[in-house]
């Protein structure tokens, strides 16, 4: 019954390693494309619990 529990939790880690590539790639794109619209500026993004997105435009 252990070993189910450590296979269980890395599973759900290996699940969130995903999760967080995929959102880095999404976020990659969209620095790429506000880089572009305002060079010379700092773009960072954050992703949020509820799903929307914060951007910020140094």
């Amino acid at each position: 019954m252990i070993y189910a529990e450590e296979e269980r939790i890395a599973l759900e880690k290996a699940k969130s390693e995903e999760k967080k590539n995929v959102i880095f790639d999404k976020n990659s794109n969209l620095k790429r494309l506000l880089s572009e619209s305002f060079p010379n500026k700092k773009i960072l993004i954050t992703d949020n619990k509820d799903g929307s997105q914060t951007i910020l435009i140094h």
